[in-house]
């Protein structure tokens, strides 16, 4: 019989991390990729298509295995944020010979990657802001991630363009002052605040400044004691404590002894100030008393979650903390930036 195998997928916007492991959990190969998100694609789903299949051609080609071989895959990617993207996507699996797989978001690879007991809640909040949780039945739910058609509740896009509306209303509106304007105004290169717009608008359309990459100006700002950067940073852990709660009583985790969210991303884990954690364990203690939600920022690559579910869904006992180590350990120790 020809030994089997398991592939986790952690496709994200910019670049995406594949593995090999066997059934047993050890590792055997992992691929470097770029994006395998139809969102970041210039071709959309035809090139996602393409590059499903070149990537699944180099790891089965490179390793003398073939498609049969697989007994359970998981892929978490970015822009699966819908029932017709997921099946979609699954589609263009599916024609590579894959048959036992699972889609979904790559925002629940951070529950299985961060918790042991793989049920809880993940906050993403690097240049959009998703929400995804697992309950304890395996029933999965997913919010945000859909700054196309509505406002994420963080995310670097999202606040990036506030910092542009805060501005503008200290600077042409006569709204309350911030040292915003005065980064911004720096950033652009405007010589004056009536110049600034035109500047802005102009290096945008050039793409020589991208909107998502000011934000880094609204948490530098916050630590210099800005109070109108802080007031934003503070609604908006009052606004992501809501999706969280929204969730938990979706899932029906509330009568669990603890809750745990995992946090993904820049925004909470490079920030320069931490307003806006501080906001959301704050509204979530009053919400929920204290204690019962637990922050866990991710410690290890949200590919080691796509590989322990795989693992899981045939039958290994994931929650066996030697062989989860271990598991994760072959990942970490191969996967190099």
């Amino acid at each position: 019989m020809a030994k089997e195998y398991i592939i986790g997928l952690d496709g994200g916007g910019t670049k995406s991390d594949c593995v090999l492991l066997d059934t047993d959990g050890r590792f055997v190969d992992q691929l470097k990729w770029g994006t395998t998100s139809h969102e970041f694609l210039p071709g959309g789903m035809a090139e996602l298509a393409c590059e499903l299949k070149k990537m699944f051609t180099t790891l089965f080609e490179r390793n003398g295995i073939e498609p049969r071989q697989i007994r359970r895959a998981v892929f978490g990617m970015a822009g699966v944020d819908t029932k017709y993207q997921k099946q979609k996507i699954a589609g263009m699996i599916a024609l590579n010979g894959l048959k036992n797989f699972r889609v979904c978001n790559d925002g629940y690879l951070g529950i299985k990657a961060g918790t042991v007991s793989g049920v809880g809640i993940t906050i993403i909040n690097g240049t959009g802001c998703s929400f995804t949780g697992i309950g304890e039945s395996g029933e999965m739910m997913q919010v945000g991630g859909q700054a196309v058609v509505m406002d994420d509740i963080g995310g670097g896009y999202i606040i990036g363009r506030n910092i542009v509306r805060l501005v503008h209303r200290d600077l042409i509106l006569n709204g309350k002052s911030t040292m915003l304007s005065e980064m911004l105004m720096k950033k652009v290169g405007a010589a004056s605040s009536d110049d600034l717009m035109d500047e802005l608008v102009q290096k945008v359309g050039e793409n020589t400044i991208q909107i998502k990459h000011l934000a880094p100006m609204m948490f530098e700002a916050a630590h210099q004691g800005d109070e109108v950067a802080k007031g934003y940073l503070a609604k908006m852990g009052r606004q992501i404590a809501e999706y969280v709660a929204a969730i938990v009583r979706k899932l029906a985790l509330v009568h669990r002894d603890v809750i745990e969210v995992v946090l993904i991303g820049s925004a909470f884990l490079k920030a320069a100030d931490k307003t806006h954690i501080e906001s959301l364990e704050a509204e979530t203690e009053r919400r929920f008393g204290h204690g019962k939600i637990i922050f866990r920022p991710l410690t290890v690559r949200p590919v080691c979650g796509a590989a322990l579910w795989a693992l899981s869904d045939i039958g290994r006992d994931t929650a066996n903390k030697e062989f989860r180590e271990q598991v994760i350990s072959g990942i970490e120790t191969h996967i190099t930036n």
